[in-house]
Protein backbone atom coordinates (compact mmCIF):
# COMPACT_ATOMS: atom_id res chain seq x y z
CA UNK A 1 0.00 0.00 0.00
CA UNK A 2 1.30 3.40 -0.93
CA UNK A 3 2.29 5.87 2.16
CA UNK A 4 0.41 8.88 1.86
CA UNK A 5 1.38 12.72 2.31
CA UNK A 6 -1.02 14.91 4.38
CA UNK A 7 -1.62 18.64 4.09
CA UNK A 8 -4.23 21.12 4.79
CA UNK A 9 -5.99 22.74 1.98
CA UNK A 10 -8.37 25.31 1.48
CA UNK A 11 -11.56 26.21 -0.11
CA UNK A 12 -12.69 29.74 -0.67
CA UNK A 13 -16.64 30.81 -1.01
CA UNK A 14 -17.83 34.21 -1.63
CA UNK A 15 -21.31 35.53 -1.14
CA UNK A 16 -21.90 32.52 0.34
CA UNK A 17 -25.80 32.02 1.60
CA UNK A 18 -27.03 30.14 4.93
CA UNK A 19 -30.11 29.20 4.72
CA UNK A 20 -32.02 27.92 7.89
CA UNK A 21 -33.25 24.22 7.94
CA UNK A 22 -36.56 23.06 9.33
CA UNK A 23 -36.91 19.66 10.27
CA UNK A 24 -40.24 17.83 10.37
CA UNK A 25 -41.46 14.23 10.40
CA UNK A 26 -43.50 13.43 7.33
CA UNK A 27 -46.85 11.54 7.53
CA UNK A 28 -44.51 8.15 7.42
CA UNK A 29 -42.49 8.94 10.16
CA UNK A 30 -39.20 9.82 8.73
CA UNK A 31 -37.22 12.98 9.57
CA UNK A 32 -37.74 15.51 6.44
CA UNK A 33 -36.58 19.22 6.16
CA UNK A 34 -36.57 21.96 4.43
CA UNK A 35 -35.15 25.91 4.10
CA UNK A 36 -37.16 28.48 5.54
CA UNK A 37 -39.11 30.99 3.11
CA UNK A 38 -38.36 34.00 5.50
CA UNK A 39 -35.14 35.54 3.70
CA UNK A 40 -34.58 37.32 7.03
CA UNK A 41 -33.54 34.15 8.27
CA UNK A 42 -30.89 34.08 5.64
CA UNK A 43 -27.31 34.66 6.86
CA UNK A 44 -25.19 36.12 3.68
CA UNK A 45 -21.50 35.12 3.98
CA UNK A 46 -19.06 37.70 2.32
CA UNK A 47 -16.40 34.95 2.04
CA UNK A 48 -15.78 31.90 4.61
CA UNK A 49 -12.77 29.47 4.08
CA UNK A 50 -12.90 25.95 4.73
CA UNK A 51 -10.67 23.38 5.61
CA UNK A 52 -10.29 20.18 3.65
CA UNK A 53 -7.53 16.97 4.82
CA UNK A 54 -5.96 16.13 1.40
CA UNK A 55 -4.02 12.96 0.88
CA UNK A 56 -1.79 13.00 -1.20
CA UNK A 57 0.73 9.34 -2.66
CA UNK A 58 4.29 9.81 -0.83
CA UNK A 59 6.84 9.66 -3.54
CA UNK A 60 10.99 9.86 -3.27
CA UNK A 61 12.70 13.43 -4.47
CA UNK A 62 15.27 12.11 -7.09
CA UNK A 63 18.32 14.11 -8.50
CA UNK A 64 18.96 14.14 -12.49
CA UNK A 65 20.96 10.53 -11.91
CA UNK A 66 17.87 9.24 -10.62
CA UNK A 67 18.98 9.09 -6.72
CA UNK A 68 16.70 10.04 -3.60
CA UNK A 69 17.56 13.90 -2.73
CA UNK A 70 18.95 14.64 1.36
CA UNK A 71 17.93 17.41 2.95
CA UNK A 72 20.79 19.61 4.74
CA UNK A 73 20.01 16.79 7.95
CA UNK A 74 20.73 13.90 5.82
CA UNK A 75 17.06 12.84 6.07
CA UNK A 76 15.09 11.82 2.42
CA UNK A 77 12.92 14.51 0.49
CA UNK A 78 10.06 13.41 -0.55
CA UNK A 79 7.39 15.12 -2.78
CA UNK A 80 3.45 14.58 -3.34
CA UNK A 81 2.01 12.23 -6.05
CA UNK A 82 -1.11 12.22 -7.14
CA UNK A 83 -4.21 12.76 -4.91
CA UNK A 84 -5.87 9.71 -3.03
CA UNK A 85 -8.37 11.11 -0.41
CA UNK A 86 -10.24 14.30 0.19
CA UNK A 87 -12.06 15.05 3.39
CA UNK A 88 -13.36 18.33 4.53
CA UNK A 89 -12.31 19.18 8.51
CA UNK A 90 -16.15 19.45 9.43
CA UNK A 91 -14.92 19.77 13.30
CA UNK A 92 -13.20 22.76 11.84
CA UNK A 93 -15.65 23.93 9.37
CA UNK A 94 -18.57 23.81 11.75
CA UNK A 95 -16.69 26.62 13.96
CA UNK A 96 -15.97 28.97 11.32
CA UNK A 97 -19.60 28.87 10.25
CA UNK A 98 -20.70 29.65 13.78
CA UNK A 99 -18.43 33.08 14.00
CA UNK A 100 -21.07 34.29 11.06
CA UNK A 101 -24.37 32.47 11.96
CA UNK A 102 -24.47 32.95 15.76
CA UNK A 103 -21.59 35.21 16.28
CA UNK A 104 -22.90 37.43 13.13
CA UNK A 105 -19.08 37.93 12.24
CA UNK A 106 -18.87 39.52 8.93
CA UNK A 107 -15.44 37.45 8.05
CA UNK A 108 -13.52 34.69 9.49
CA UNK A 109 -10.54 34.88 7.69
CA UNK A 110 -8.28 35.36 10.57
CA UNK A 111 -9.63 31.85 12.47
CA UNK A 112 -9.25 30.25 8.83
CA UNK A 113 -5.36 31.00 8.70
CA UNK A 114 -4.66 30.44 12.36
CA UNK A 115 -6.65 26.90 12.06
CA UNK A 116 -4.76 26.02 8.75
CA UNK A 117 -1.68 26.97 10.51
CA UNK A 118 -2.22 24.39 13.72
CA UNK A 119 -3.65 21.75 12.13
CA UNK A 120 -0.76 21.56 9.73
CA UNK A 121 1.89 22.14 13.05
CA UNK A 122 0.13 18.26 13.97
CA UNK A 123 0.31 17.09 10.58
CA UNK A 124 4.17 17.66 11.08
CA UNK A 125 4.31 16.54 14.64
CA UNK A 126 2.20 12.98 13.78
CA UNK A 127 4.79 12.67 10.43
CA UNK A 128 7.75 13.06 12.89
CA UNK A 129 6.32 10.75 14.87
CA UNK A 130 5.82 8.15 12.49
CA UNK A 131 9.41 8.61 11.28
CA UNK A 132 10.27 7.81 15.65
CA UNK A 133 8.19 5.22 16.08
CA UNK A 134 8.12 3.25 12.57
CA UNK A 135 9.47 0.39 14.11
CA UNK A 136 6.90 -1.15 16.59
CA UNK A 137 9.21 -0.11 19.56
CA UNK A 138 6.54 2.11 20.97
CA UNK A 139 5.88 1.86 24.17
CA UNK A 140 2.84 3.53 25.89
CA UNK A 141 3.84 3.24 29.33
CA UNK A 142 7.16 5.46 28.49
CA UNK A 143 6.33 7.10 25.20
CA UNK A 144 4.35 9.79 24.52
CA UNK A 145 1.07 9.59 22.10
CA UNK A 146 0.31 10.35 18.75
CA UNK A 147 -0.50 13.92 18.36
CA UNK A 148 -3.84 14.27 17.82
CA UNK A 149 -6.43 16.99 17.58
CA UNK A 150 -8.93 15.39 20.20
CA UNK A 151 -6.71 13.65 22.33
CA UNK A 152 -4.77 15.11 25.22
CA UNK A 153 -2.04 13.48 27.92
CA UNK A 154 -2.18 14.49 31.22
CA UNK A 155 1.17 15.95 31.38
CA UNK A 156 0.54 19.58 30.17
CA UNK A 157 3.75 20.16 27.87
CA UNK A 158 3.09 16.89 25.92
CA UNK A 159 -0.63 18.90 24.52
CA UNK A 160 -0.56 19.26 20.80
CA UNK A 161 -2.18 22.79 22.33
CA UNK A 162 0.87 23.52 24.38
CA UNK A 163 3.45 22.56 22.22
CA UNK A 164 1.90 24.54 19.39
CA UNK A 165 2.09 27.59 21.34
CA UNK A 166 5.31 27.35 22.53
CA UNK A 167 6.64 26.91 19.14
CA UNK A 168 4.67 29.58 17.69
CA UNK A 169 6.21 31.87 20.74
CA UNK A 170 9.45 30.19 20.21
CA UNK A 171 9.86 31.11 16.37
CA UNK A 172 8.26 34.55 16.91
CA UNK A 173 10.90 35.26 19.33
CA UNK A 174 13.98 34.63 16.74
CA UNK A 175 12.51 35.99 14.00
CA UNK A 176 11.78 32.73 11.91
CA UNK A 177 7.71 32.79 12.88
CA UNK A 178 5.18 35.06 12.46
CA UNK A 179 4.48 38.53 13.59
CA UNK A 180 3.81 38.75 17.26
CA UNK A 181 -0.25 40.50 16.75
CA UNK A 182 -0.40 37.33 14.27
CA UNK A 183 0.88 34.85 16.94
CA UNK A 184 -1.07 36.13 19.57
CA UNK A 185 -4.41 35.55 17.62
CA UNK A 186 -3.56 32.45 15.92
CA UNK A 187 -3.12 31.18 19.70
CA UNK A 188 -6.97 32.66 20.71
CA UNK A 189 -8.09 31.33 17.62
CA UNK A 190 -6.78 28.09 18.47
CA UNK A 191 -8.79 28.61 22.24
CA UNK A 192 -11.57 29.37 20.61
CA UNK A 193 -11.82 26.45 18.79
CA UNK A 194 -11.76 24.19 21.60
CA UNK A 195 -13.99 26.26 23.54
CA UNK A 196 -16.47 26.23 20.80
CA UNK A 197 -16.58 22.12 21.38
CA UNK A 198 -16.26 22.27 24.75
CA UNK A 199 -19.89 24.52 24.78
CA UNK A 200 -21.49 22.35 22.20
CA UNK A 201 -20.60 19.20 25.00
CA UNK A 202 -18.00 17.87 23.14
CA UNK A 203 -15.95 15.29 25.78
CA UNK A 204 -11.98 14.88 25.65
CA UNK A 205 -10.42 12.51 27.34
CA UNK A 206 -8.15 15.42 28.90
CA UNK A 207 -8.65 19.14 28.82
CA UNK A 208 -6.87 21.08 25.72
CA UNK A 209 -6.22 23.48 28.17
CA UNK A 210 -6.43 24.77 31.76
CA UNK A 211 -8.59 27.88 32.40
CA UNK A 212 -7.01 30.47 35.12
CA UNK A 213 -8.28 33.50 37.13
CA UNK A 214 -5.72 36.67 37.33
CA UNK A 215 -6.13 39.69 38.64
CA UNK A 216 -4.72 42.74 37.44
CA UNK A 217 -4.18 46.24 39.71
CA UNK A 218 -5.42 49.41 37.82
CA UNK A 219 -4.44 52.86 39.24
CA UNK A 220 -7.77 54.87 40.11
CA UNK A 221 -8.40 58.54 39.01
CA UNK A 222 -8.04 61.29 41.40
CA UNK A 223 -11.90 61.25 42.17
CA UNK A 224 -11.40 57.34 43.86
CA UNK A 225 -10.80 57.30 47.64
CA UNK A 226 -8.82 54.10 47.00
CA UNK A 227 -5.37 54.28 44.73
CA UNK A 228 -6.05 51.08 42.95
CA UNK A 229 -8.79 48.61 42.33
CA UNK A 230 -8.70 44.99 40.82
CA UNK A 231 -10.55 43.27 37.93
CA UNK A 232 -10.78 40.09 37.94
CA UNK A 233 -9.18 38.27 34.61
CA UNK A 234 -10.49 34.69 33.05
CA UNK A 235 -7.69 33.23 30.65
CA UNK A 236 -6.15 29.72 29.98
CA UNK A 237 -2.67 28.44 30.37
CA UNK A 238 -2.34 28.80 26.64
CA UNK A 239 -2.09 32.75 27.36
CA UNK A 240 0.32 34.05 25.02
CA UNK A 241 2.03 37.53 25.61
CA UNK A 242 5.40 38.99 24.53
CA UNK A 243 7.51 41.57 26.08
CA UNK A 244 7.03 45.52 24.72
CA UNK A 245 8.98 46.48 22.18
CA UNK A 246 11.00 48.98 22.35
CA UNK A 247 11.48 49.88 18.83
CA UNK A 248 8.64 52.62 18.76
CA UNK A 249 10.22 55.91 17.09
CA UNK A 250 10.56 57.19 20.17
CA UNK A 251 7.00 56.29 21.83
CA UNK A 252 4.69 58.70 19.42
CA UNK A 253 2.39 55.46 18.88
CA UNK A 254 1.39 52.12 20.29
CA UNK A 255 3.32 49.30 18.39
CA UNK A 256 -0.08 47.94 17.97
CA UNK A 257 -1.69 50.99 15.98
CA UNK A 258 1.43 51.03 13.34
CA UNK A 259 -1.57 51.73 11.38
CA UNK A 260 -1.48 55.21 12.37
CA UNK A 261 1.82 56.42 11.13
CA UNK A 262 1.52 58.93 8.48
CA UNK A 263 4.01 58.99 5.59
CA UNK A 264 6.94 61.25 5.43
CA UNK A 265 7.05 63.80 3.08
CA UNK A 266 10.33 61.90 0.93
CA UNK A 267 7.58 58.99 0.76
CA UNK A 268 3.99 60.53 -0.25
CA UNK A 269 6.18 62.58 -3.15
CA UNK A 270 7.94 59.56 -4.64
CA UNK A 271 4.37 58.22 -4.33
CA UNK A 272 2.55 61.04 -5.62
CA UNK A 273 4.83 60.85 -8.35
CA UNK A 274 3.84 57.44 -9.96
CA UNK A 275 -0.25 58.38 -8.99
CA UNK A 276 0.60 61.18 -11.12
CA UNK A 277 2.96 61.18 -13.84
CA UNK A 278 4.88 57.94 -14.26
CA UNK A 279 2.01 55.54 -13.83
CA UNK A 280 4.38 52.69 -14.11
CA UNK A 281 5.15 50.18 -11.36
CA UNK A 282 7.09 47.06 -10.53
CA UNK A 283 4.85 43.76 -11.06
CA UNK A 284 5.74 40.13 -10.59
CA UNK A 285 5.40 38.30 -13.98
CA UNK A 286 5.53 34.50 -14.68
CA UNK A 287 8.34 34.82 -11.67
CA UNK A 288 9.97 37.93 -13.20
CA UNK A 289 9.67 41.60 -12.07
CA UNK A 290 8.94 43.90 -14.97
CA UNK A 291 7.67 47.31 -15.13
CA UNK A 292 3.85 47.65 -15.97
CA UNK A 293 1.30 50.21 -16.32
CA UNK A 294 -1.17 51.47 -13.34
CA UNK A 295 -4.47 51.39 -13.87
CA UNK A 296 -5.99 55.15 -13.88
CA UNK A 297 -8.70 53.50 -11.77
CA UNK A 298 -5.87 53.02 -8.50
CA UNK A 299 -4.53 56.46 -9.42
CA UNK A 300 -7.14 58.09 -8.76
CA UNK A 301 -8.50 55.64 -5.69
CA UNK A 302 -4.96 55.98 -3.83
CA UNK A 303 -5.52 59.93 -4.17
CA UNK A 304 -8.42 59.98 -3.14
CA UNK A 305 -7.46 58.16 0.48
CA UNK A 306 -4.78 60.54 0.78
CA UNK A 307 -6.75 63.89 -0.16
CA UNK A 308 -10.05 62.62 1.68
CA UNK A 309 -9.22 60.44 4.64
CA UNK A 310 -11.66 57.97 3.24
CA UNK A 311 -11.22 54.12 4.27
CA UNK A 312 -11.10 51.42 1.74
CA UNK A 313 -14.52 50.39 1.48
CA UNK A 314 -15.69 54.46 1.14
CA UNK A 315 -13.29 55.49 -1.39
CA UNK A 316 -13.89 52.59 -3.59
CA UNK A 317 -17.76 52.73 -3.42
CA UNK A 318 -17.84 56.09 -4.30
CA UNK A 319 -20.78 56.54 -7.41
CA UNK A 320 -21.61 58.77 -10.02
CA UNK A 321 -24.35 60.42 -7.30
CA UNK A 322 -21.78 61.84 -5.04
CA UNK A 323 -19.62 63.13 -8.58
CA UNK A 324 -19.79 66.59 -9.86
CA UNK A 325 -18.51 69.05 -11.91
CA UNK A 326 -16.70 71.49 -9.37
CA UNK A 327 -16.16 75.29 -9.31
CA UNK A 328 -12.70 75.48 -9.51
CA UNK A 329 -12.91 78.95 -7.95
CA UNK A 330 -12.59 76.69 -4.21
CA UNK A 331 -9.91 75.08 -3.79
CA UNK A 332 -11.47 72.72 -1.63
CA UNK A 333 -14.87 71.19 -1.91
CA UNK A 334 -17.35 68.94 0.45
CA UNK A 335 -17.63 65.35 -0.16
CA UNK A 336 -20.33 63.49 1.70
CA UNK A 337 -20.72 59.91 2.66
CA UNK A 338 -22.24 57.19 3.75
CA UNK A 339 -26.28 56.34 4.15
CA UNK A 340 -27.56 59.72 3.20
CA UNK A 341 -25.33 59.93 0.13
CA UNK A 342 -25.71 55.96 -0.81
CA UNK A 343 -22.08 54.85 -0.18
CA UNK A 344 -20.70 52.41 2.31
CA UNK A 345 -19.12 53.69 5.43
CA UNK A 346 -17.75 51.46 8.46
CA UNK A 347 -18.48 51.56 11.93
CA UNK A 348 -15.63 51.24 14.48
CA UNK A 349 -17.31 47.48 15.29
CA UNK A 350 -16.05 46.60 11.77
CA UNK A 351 -19.61 46.30 10.50
CA UNK A 352 -21.55 48.88 8.02
CA UNK A 353 -23.82 51.27 10.13
CA UNK A 354 -23.48 53.52 6.94
CA UNK A 355 -23.42 56.72 9.37
CA UNK A 356 -23.33 59.77 7.42
CA UNK A 357 -20.60 62.59 7.41
CA UNK A 358 -18.89 64.85 5.50
CA UNK A 359 -14.97 65.03 4.68
CA UNK A 360 -13.31 67.42 1.74
CA UNK A 361 -11.85 66.54 -1.48
CA UNK A 362 -9.45 68.66 -3.92
CA UNK A 363 -11.57 70.61 -6.48
CA UNK A 364 -8.75 69.42 -9.17
CA UNK A 365 -9.30 65.73 -7.94
CA UNK A 366 -13.06 65.99 -7.81
CA UNK A 367 -12.45 67.35 -11.68
CA UNK A 368 -10.54 64.51 -12.65
CA UNK A 369 -13.13 62.34 -11.30
CA UNK A 370 -15.83 63.75 -12.89
CA UNK A 371 -13.64 63.33 -16.17
CA UNK A 372 -12.79 59.77 -15.59
CA UNK A 373 -16.80 59.05 -15.32
CA UNK A 374 -17.94 60.74 -18.31
CA UNK A 375 -15.07 58.48 -20.19
CA UNK A 376 -15.45 55.76 -22.80
CA UNK A 377 -13.35 53.34 -20.14
CA UNK A 378 -15.31 53.94 -17.95
CA UNK A 379 -18.58 53.44 -19.79
CA UNK A 380 -17.08 50.10 -20.91
CA UNK A 381 -16.92 48.81 -17.32
CA UNK A 382 -19.99 50.12 -16.68
CA UNK A 383 -21.55 48.13 -18.91
CA UNK A 384 -20.02 45.15 -17.81
CA UNK A 385 -20.90 45.84 -14.04
CA UNK A 386 -24.38 45.73 -15.21
CA UNK A 387 -24.06 42.34 -17.63
CA UNK A 388 -22.67 40.75 -13.92
CA UNK A 389 -25.42 41.72 -11.93
CA UNK A 390 -27.57 40.18 -14.43
CA UNK A 391 -25.80 37.19 -14.45
CA UNK A 392 -25.67 37.24 -10.32
CA UNK A 393 -29.79 37.70 -10.20
CA UNK A 394 -30.18 34.85 -12.77
CA UNK A 395 -27.99 32.45 -11.16
CA UNK A 396 -30.15 33.30 -7.45
CA UNK A 397 -26.85 34.91 -5.78
CA UNK A 398 -28.62 36.70 -3.55
CA UNK A 399 -25.44 37.20 -1.27
CA UNK A 400 -23.54 39.48 -3.57
CA UNK A 401 -26.80 41.95 -3.63
CA UNK A 402 -27.94 41.13 0.54
CA UNK A 403 -24.93 41.10 1.96
CA UNK A 404 -23.87 43.59 4.08
CA UNK A 405 -21.60 45.30 1.59
CA UNK A 406 -24.12 44.20 -0.83
CA UNK A 407 -23.87 45.87 -4.52
CA UNK A 408 -26.68 47.88 -5.49
CA UNK A 409 -26.97 47.09 -9.07
CA UNK A 410 -29.36 51.02 -9.67
CA UNK A 411 -25.86 52.82 -8.94
CA UNK A 412 -22.86 53.68 -10.95
CA UNK A 413 -19.89 52.73 -9.29
CA UNK A 414 -17.39 54.80 -9.69
CA UNK A 415 -14.50 52.10 -9.30
CA UNK A 416 -14.90 49.03 -11.21
CA UNK A 417 -12.52 46.28 -12.13
CA UNK A 418 -12.18 45.06 -16.15
CA UNK A 419 -14.68 42.19 -14.99
CA UNK A 420 -17.35 43.87 -13.75
CA UNK A 421 -16.87 44.01 -10.09
CA UNK A 422 -16.85 46.92 -7.82
CA UNK A 423 -13.09 47.88 -6.21
CA UNK A 424 -15.11 47.28 -2.75
CA UNK A 425 -15.86 43.74 -3.33
CA UNK A 426 -11.94 43.13 -4.49
CA UNK A 427 -10.13 45.15 -1.17
CA UNK A 428 -7.31 42.14 -1.34
CA UNK A 429 -6.86 43.29 -4.91
CA UNK A 430 -6.66 46.82 -3.35
CA UNK A 431 -3.79 45.96 -1.04
CA UNK A 432 -1.89 43.86 -3.49
CA UNK A 433 -1.83 47.45 -5.96
CA UNK A 434 -0.62 49.28 -3.09
CA UNK A 435 2.16 46.91 -2.34
CA UNK A 436 3.60 47.37 -5.89
CA UNK A 437 3.48 50.82 -5.65
CA UNK A 438 4.91 51.30 -2.58
CA UNK A 439 7.61 48.70 -3.68
CA UNK A 440 8.49 50.68 -6.96
CA UNK A 441 8.42 54.32 -4.65
CA UNK A 442 11.23 52.59 -2.20
CA UNK A 443 13.34 52.25 -4.89
CA UNK A 444 14.89 56.16 -5.22
CA UNK A 445 14.43 56.42 -0.88
CA UNK A 446 16.97 55.06 1.38
CA UNK A 447 14.73 52.75 3.59
CA UNK A 448 11.30 50.97 1.83
CA UNK A 449 8.44 51.96 2.75
CA UNK A 450 6.54 50.28 5.57
CA UNK A 451 3.23 51.68 5.46
CA UNK A 452 -0.42 49.98 4.33
CA UNK A 453 -3.58 51.66 2.89
CA UNK A 454 -4.69 52.81 5.81
CA UNK A 455 -1.15 54.77 6.18
CA UNK A 456 -2.74 57.45 3.74
CA UNK A 457 -5.46 58.55 5.43
CA UNK A 458 -3.53 58.89 8.86
CA UNK A 459 -1.39 61.02 6.81
CA UNK A 460 -4.53 62.96 5.55
CA UNK A 461 -5.42 63.19 9.17
CA UNK A 462 -2.25 64.86 10.55
CA UNK A 463 -1.43 66.96 7.61
CA UNK A 464 -4.98 68.28 8.18
CA UNK A 465 -4.19 69.02 11.82
CA UNK A 466 -1.12 70.83 10.91
CA UNK A 467 -2.86 73.03 8.75
CA UNK A 468 -5.22 73.71 11.82
CA UNK A 469 -3.40 74.36 14.28
CA UNK A 470 -1.58 77.27 12.50
CA UNK A 471 -5.52 78.82 12.69
CA UNK A 472 -6.40 77.92 15.88
CA UNK A 473 -6.29 75.77 19.18
CA UNK A 474 -6.11 71.93 19.61
CA UNK A 475 -9.25 71.49 21.02
CA UNK A 476 -10.90 73.47 17.62
CA UNK A 477 -8.91 71.37 15.46
CA UNK A 478 -9.68 68.17 17.77
CA UNK A 479 -13.43 68.39 16.76
CA UNK A 480 -13.16 69.33 13.13
CA UNK A 481 -11.01 66.41 11.99
CA UNK A 482 -12.27 63.99 14.34
CA UNK A 483 -15.62 65.12 12.55
CA UNK A 484 -14.58 64.59 9.31
CA UNK A 485 -12.58 61.40 10.07
CA UNK A 486 -16.16 60.31 11.20
CA UNK A 487 -14.71 59.09 14.60
CA UNK A 488 -17.27 58.60 17.60
CA UNK A 489 -14.23 58.25 19.85
CA UNK A 490 -11.41 60.40 20.40
CA UNK A 491 -8.76 58.39 21.17
CA UNK A 492 -7.63 57.77 18.17
CA UNK A 493 -7.90 61.42 16.67
CA UNK A 494 -5.84 62.51 19.49
CA UNK A 495 -2.89 60.06 18.42
CA UNK A 496 -3.23 61.89 15.27
CA UNK A 497 -2.79 65.39 17.20
CA UNK A 498 -0.23 63.93 19.34
CA UNK A 499 2.00 63.13 15.97
CA UNK A 500 0.64 66.93 14.23
CA UNK A 501 2.47 68.90 17.62
CA UNK A 502 5.42 66.50 18.03
CA UNK A 503 7.03 68.78 15.05
CA UNK A 504 4.80 70.97 13.28
CA UNK A 505 7.81 72.62 10.99
CA UNK A 506 10.49 71.12 8.93
CA UNK A 507 11.20 68.35 6.33
CA UNK A 508 8.31 66.15 7.88
CA UNK A 509 5.52 69.23 6.84
CA UNK A 510 3.97 67.84 3.79
CA UNK A 511 4.48 70.31 0.45
CA UNK A 512 1.14 70.03 -0.49
CA UNK A 513 0.06 70.86 2.85
CA UNK A 514 0.58 74.46 1.31
CA UNK A 515 -2.39 73.85 -0.87
CA UNK A 516 -4.93 73.97 1.95
CA UNK A 517 -2.99 77.22 3.54
CA UNK A 518 -5.75 80.17 3.35
CA UNK A 519 -8.53 77.59 2.72
CA UNK A 520 -8.93 77.95 6.58
CA UNK A 521 -8.10 81.26 7.31
CA UNK A 522 -11.31 81.97 9.91
CA UNK A 523 -12.02 79.95 12.65
CA UNK A 524 -14.75 78.73 11.74
CA UNK A 525 -14.79 78.95 7.70
CA UNK A 526 -14.32 75.34 7.79
CA UNK A 527 -18.36 75.19 8.16
CA UNK A 528 -18.82 77.50 5.32
CA UNK A 529 -16.58 75.17 2.56
CA UNK A 530 -19.14 74.76 -0.74
CA UNK A 531 -21.38 71.85 0.25
CA UNK A 532 -21.87 69.07 -2.84
CA UNK A 533 -24.63 70.28 -5.71
CA UNK A 534 -26.93 67.19 -5.04
CA UNK A 535 -26.64 64.52 -2.64
CA UNK A 536 -27.49 60.43 -3.25
CA UNK A 537 -31.22 60.27 -3.39
CA UNK A 538 -32.42 56.17 -2.61
CA UNK A 539 -34.75 54.71 -5.56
Amino acid sequence: MAEIIYDIETKTLKHFTYRKPLVFIDDNGEPQYEYSRDKDNDTHIKKVIFLNLVGYEKLEQLDETGKQMMDEKSNPIFIKGSQLSYEPLDCVNEFILSKHIEDGKEESLQASKALTHYFRFILDAQAKWDSKYDNEDYEPLIDPPRPAWNKFVVRRNLRVTTMYRDAIKRTTLDGTGLAKTTAMSYVRSMVDFYKYHLRKGMEFNNPPFEFETFLIDIENSGTQMKSHKRKVMQSTDLRLTFPKSKKNDGGKLPNARRDLKPLSNSEWQEIKNILVNTKRVIKNVNCEERLVSLPVEYCLLFRIFRYTGLRKEEGSSLHSGQIFHPDMKNAVLRLGVGNQYGSLTKDPAGGYNNKSRRTIIPSSLMLELYDYSHSLRYKKRLEKFKERCKVERETGNDAYFDGIDGVDEKKHYIFISNSGVPFFKKLEEINTRWNEIRKTAGINLPNDIDAVVHNLRSTFAVSLFRTFLKKMDAEKALIRVSAFLGHEDLATTLLYLKIAQESPTGDEIWEDVLDYLGVFDDEDESEELPKVEKSYKKA
